[in-house]
Formats: C-alpha cells, sequence, structure tokens
C-alpha cells in the first residue's frame, strides 16, 4: 500500500481504536450498572453463531411461513456467518485488547459476525412478520452495541458488520426469500 493510503488508514484504525475504548463499560464501576451490563451481555451471547435468530425463526417463521421458510431462513443467518468468518480471516483484525468481560473470542474482529447476522435476522423477521420490525431492529441495534460496550469489537468492527449484513439482506436474502415462498 503506498504512503498516500497508508497514514489515513492508520489515523482512523487509531480514532477507531480510541472511540471503542471510550465506550467500552467496567461492569465493576457499580452494582447497578453491573446488573444492566449483564442483561446487555445476555443480548449479546442471543446473537453467538445466530442461535437466538434461528431459535426465532424455529418458531415465528414455522409458525407463520412453515417450516420450510423457517428453515431456509435459518441458512441464511448461518450463511451470513460462514461468510463473515472468510472476510474476517482475509482483514484478520486483532479483537480489542481490553476486555469488559471474562469472555476472550479467539476469532479475527472485522466484521463483527454478531452485528452481520442480526441485520440479516432483523431483515428476514421484518419480511415475515413486518409488524414487529421495530421489535427486530431494536434487538439488533442492542445486540451491536453490546459488541463495542462489551470490549469485544471496535466500533469499525460493528459498522463494517452492519455494511456487510445489509448488503447481503439487500441483494441476497429477498431472492433466497421469495425462492423459498415468502
Amino acid at each position: 500500500m503506498s504512503d498516500d493510503h497508508a497514514a489515513p488508514l492508520a489515523f482512523l484504525g487509531r480514532l477507531d481504536q480510541q472511540l471503542s475504548a471510550r465506550c467500552v463499560v467496567d461492569p465493576a464501576t457499580s452494582v447497578r450498572r453491573g446488573k444492566i451490563m449483564t442483561v446487555v451481555r445476555r443480548v449479546s451471547q442471543s446473537g453467538s453463531y445466530g442461535v437466538g435468530w434461528v431459535a426465532l425463526f424455529a418458531v415465528v417463521v414455522t409458525l407463520l411461513e412453515g417450516w420450510f421458510v423457517a428453515l431456509v431462513a435459518a441458512a441464511c443467518v448461518l450463511g451470513t456467518l460462514m461468510l463473515n468468518t472468510v472476510v474476517k480471516e482475509i482483514i484478520r483484525r486483532p479483537r480489542p485488547a481490553s476486555r469488559a468481560f471474562d469472555d476472550h473470542p479467539t476469532t479475527f474482529s472485522m466484521p463483527s459476525a454478531h452485528t452481520s447476522m442480526a441485520v440479516v435476522g432483523a431483515s428476514i423477521m421484518t419480511m415475515v412478520a413486518p409488524a414487529w420490525a421495530l421489535l427486530w431492529w431494536g434487538w439488533t441495534t442492542v445486540l451491536a452495541v453490546s459488541r463495542i460496550v462489551l470490549g469485544m469489537h471496535y466500533v469499525g468492527d460493528v459498522v463494517a458488520g452492519a455494511a456487510f449484513g445489509a448488503a447481503l439482506a439487500t441483494w441476497v436474502v429477498p431472492h433466497v426469500m421469495r425462492a423459498a415462498g415468502v
């Protein structure tokens, strides 16, 4: 990479790290904040490996659209995880050094898979149950922010994860879901 591009990228990287460090919450600062952060951690964990979305599809999508559509929805989220993992291996950005909690992921940081899968999951749920769109997108937002405040990702990782998920949700998921009958 030329020096013309390296300096701005290095500056953005430092800015991202500084902003992210300010967002990490220490759960030991107060009993009340610790309880709130425990809830935030549980929301974050609901996005691990897409399990929360797959469970939601198993119940809600199966009831509204049938088991086949639920399986296709689950495949979209799990496919997002697989593609995201490939991108992480290419980018190879290390995780933030500081942790608010004791969870120490061993994968690379960018893009945030939790966020990518949440955007795809919320998009699918909005197709299936649009009246509840505020709930799906609210959960996605809290989940994405949780990855930063828990010290698992930099802000840039979550933004990249949201963009990656949005690209899939815009260009791939609607075609797949239409083929499945939604």
